[in-house]
């Protein structure tokens, strides 16, 4: 028995629709995986959001640290500035009263 020869432009045809035929047959995601990856999804987001306020919170505690610092800063330099006008008063008395 002789096996029947194929003609090479039928095997060219029967290789251009294989990826066809593979996307028709692909086994599409079941109801319950995707709704598996949308709830994982969900999770994302929702730690995301969590990451999110959490960064907020630590920044509206750094601002209250930097304003009291900086209220800090200024009661300091007021300081310095009425040490120093009483160390020129006591300087020119010293000055004066030593004439």
């Amino acid at each position: 028995m002789k096996l029947p020869t194929i003609p090479f432009y039928k095997i060219e045809r029967v290789i251009r629709v294989l990826p066809i035929v593979k996307e028709v047959f692909a086994t599409a995601p079941t109801e319950s995986e995707s709704r598996v990856q949308i709830t994982q999804l969900k999770d994302t987001i929702h730690n995301k959001n969590a990451e999110i306020f959490k960064l907020r919170q630590q920044r509206k505690s750094m601002k209250r640290k930097l304003f009291a610092n900086n209220e800090n800063i200024k009661d300091l330099e007021e300081n310095l500035e009425n040490c120093m006008y009483e160390l020129n008063i006591l300087n020119n008395a010293i000055n004066n009263g030593g004439e």
